[in-house]
């Protein structure tokens, strides 16, 4: 099971994401303002987030 990531700011946080997705479709985020770095990997035997 894959995941979709998102990190704060415009590094990969040692690794640290701000919010992980483990399902499709849409997700809401709030308060969100600036840079951020995302990791889309949501495939069926992906690993979890890893930049």
């Amino acid at each position: 099971m894959g995941a979709f990531c998102i990190y704060p700011g415009a590094t990969w946080n040692n690794g640290h994401p701000e919010y992980v997705f483990y399902s499709y479709g849409a997700h809401n985020i709030y308060n969100e303002i600036g840079t951020r770095w995302t990791y889309n990997n949501q495939y069926p035997d992906g690993p979890l987030c890893q930049p």
